[in-house]
């Protein structure tokens, strides 16, 4: 064990009898403002970048001729990379974006500009990684306006948009954006303003429907398969009862469970706040319902959006309008168990959009006042600092073309409420661009409490190639790759002149910072219960392909002889398949293969769970049929 880990490791035990609770959001020193010439313009959505920086989308009333619809990509401080507008004589706005997995963007929208009809027609825009357009696809109906609200990347390939004309519509489609299948509501389902792509391949879409029974639009969830097939609709917030609301966003996290948010009626004539957790068939695990004294009165309190934070919590937006039909902006992180972090309140603001970036921060666009028309500075993003704060120094930025020292300090900060276990890991990108991730280990975050280690060392080898490095420690969720916080220093090996000659980083010939040896190019990251239970450094398990539709290989490494059990479990906890048992001997030290065939399990979500030598390891896998 390097001495990295073991100062780490030394300093966590030191934490674990200390709790502080912490009931304030993290600062807000950022906001971000732009003004792309017009009176009249907003921002719909900001999306973070796994490289970092954003990708943000709207509408503008460029040079008062036509509103248009404009795409930004801003770096992590938000500041303009390039900028792009498109758009005819007529209107035409973006109302969603997102990075896809070419390294480009898929946008959605609506355009009267390039409409085959007198009404607007629902657009999807595929962009490169630079803004350009890749294709553009347009759909109408021969009367009345289409809207598309929502956009996503589909995990088995293709896209999904959600909108609306005269019914509810969502419209799948392959790369290159022909139409597979269009499931339209028969006219009971009111404004789908998201959905969201399931483990299971299928979709769920938030909204509101009128209920017959009550005669009032309520809140309702529907699922439905990867071909358009109702699976379930649930129309309960509160389990047992049926009240007047709307749900606007639903997010999947990794093990299956959903967290959706909206607005739903309270005693009163007026809407809370609201946020609930459920099982994969839409059943309430727990819900929230938030209307705080401490607001000015307020009429409705609206939940917009949510994201899931990489310490397993979430994030939830919306509105509070007061009794001078003010919209207020209403920011809230809730645990995954239904308890309230902490809530902020501002005053004046209407929230569009809210992700986490790279650096851990918090990002949500958002209109300044209750119309844009009050103010000309309308394209807006507030930041919120990162709740955990990692600084670094370099002592020995300069390493010799023979090798040497990297020496630095580190210290590690945090806001948290409740101890949090993250995975820690490393970064290095070398001067040639390639970056290398090492494997990680768990720490647990005590509330407000600061580590600092002045002093870790780190061998650089002779073999490495001369040149600038960054070197970046990420706390958060490796299997997502997700930030809590993030710490970076730059060192330089030799003469920055000299060719970069050498194959370090190449996957398949890379050496670890921390002991010189060859990494193993198929080592994965712990899940969460590495996290808890703490697994051997030696002992790993991967599966691929993953997700999968025929055969997946899992393959366990082995330190040492050891006898081994692994099993397949679903979502329930159920054990679905045996790979390997106790009772079938000591298996060897080095790289053990296992298959499943997919024609066993039903579409879904699965957790690998291996026991070897008192530890556990676990991994999910996707079955998609």
């Amino acid at each position: 064990m390097t001495r990295f880990f073991i100062s780490i490791l030394a300093f966590i035990v030191s934490w674990f009898s200390f709790s502080i609770a912490i009931a304030q959001p993290p600062d807000t020193s950022s906001t971000w403002t732009w003004d792309y010439g017009s009176d009249y313009e907003g921002m719909t959505c900001v999306a973070a970048l796994q490289s970092g920086g954003y990708i943000a989308c709207g509408y503008t009333w460029y040079f008062q001729t036509a509103v248009q619809c404009w795409t930004a990509k801003l770096d992590q401080d938000g500041n303009e990379i390039w900028w792009n507008i498109e758009g005819g004589d007529h209107t035409e706005s973006g109302n969603y974006i997102e990075p896809t997995s070419d390294g480009g963007f898929i946008q959605c929208g609506e355009t009267w500009s390039y409409a085959t009809g007198n009404n607007f027609d629902a657009f999807v825009r595929k962009l490169d990684a630079n803004g350009e357009q890749e294709w553009v696809r347009r759909f109408g109906h021969p009367v009345g306006a289409d809207f598309f609200y929502c956009v996503r990347e589909v995990p088995v390939g293709g896209y999904v948009a959600a909108g609306y004309s005269d019914d509810a519509h969502v419209y799948r489609l392959n790369n290159i954006g022909e139409i597979l299948w269009i499931w339209e509501d028969p006219g009971t389902l009111y404004y789908p303003f998201w959905i969201e792509p399931t483990s299971d391949g299928g979709f769920i879409i938030p909204s509101e429907r009128y209920n017959a029974e009550i005669q009032s639009r309520v809140f309702t969830l529907n699922k439905i398969d990867a071909f358009g097939n109702i699976v379930w609709i649930t129309e309960e917030a509160v389990p047992g009862i049926l009240q007047p609301g709307q749900a606007t966003c639903v997010r999947e996290d990794e093990y299956g469970f959903l967290y959706a948010c909206g607005a739903v009626q309270n005693d009163s004539t007026y809407t809370d706040f609201y946020v609930s957790k459920r099982n994969s068939d839409g059943s309430v695990i727990w819900y929230l319902l938030i209307d705080n004294p401490n607001w000015v009165i307020s009429d409705n309190d609206f939940a917009i959006e949510l994201c899931l934070l990489a310490d397993g919590n979430i994030l939830v937006i919306g509105t509070a309008l007061d009794d001078e039909s003010q919209q207020n902006m209403v920011v809230a992180k809730i645990s995954n168990d239904g308890e309230l972090h902490w809530l902020d309140y501002r005053l004046g603001g209407e929230p569009t959009s809210v992700d986490q970036g790279r650096d851990g921060s918090l990002v949500i666009s958002y209109f300044p006042y209750v119309t844009v028309f009050d103010d000309p500075d309308d394209l807006k993003i507030l930041r919120y600092e990162p709740e955990v704060e990692i600084e670094l120094n370099a002592w020995t930025p300069v390493i010799p073309e023979t090798g040497g020292w990297l020496s630095y300090g580190t210290q590690v900060s945090n806001i948290l409420i409740d101890p949090t276990p993250l995975d820690a890991w490393i970064v290095i990108t070398g001067p040639n661009g390639n970056r290398m991730p090492l494997n990680n280990f768990p720490v647990t975050l005590q509330p407000g409490l600061t580590f600092t280690q002045p002093q870790i060392n780190v061998y650089v080898p002779d073999f490495a190639p001369d040149g600038e490095y960054q070197y970046e420690i990420h706390l958060g969720d490796a299997d997502t790759r997700g930030n809590m916080g993030l710490g970076s220093l730059t060192f330089v090996k030799g003469t920055v002149t000299r060719p970069d000659d050498g194959e370090w980083p190449n996957p398949n010939n890379s050496w670890n910072p921390f002991t010189g040896q060859s990494l193993n190019p198929d080592n994965n990251f712990p899940t969460t219960s590495e996290k808890e239970h703490g697994a051997s450094e030696a002992f790993a398990i991967s599966a691929h392909p993953n997700p999968f539709n025929a055969v997946s290989t899992i393959m366990l490494s082995l330190p040492d002889p050891s006898e081994v059990r692994i099993s397949v479990y679903n979502t329930l906890g159920q054990e679905a398949m045996r790979l390997c048992d106790f009772n079938q001997g000591t298996l060897s030290p080095g790289d053990h293969q296992f298959q499943i065939k997919a024609s066993s399990l039903s579409s879904g979500v699965y957790i690998i769970r291996a026991n070897v030598a008192g530890h556990t390891l676990q991994r999910k896998i996707v079955v998609v049929n």
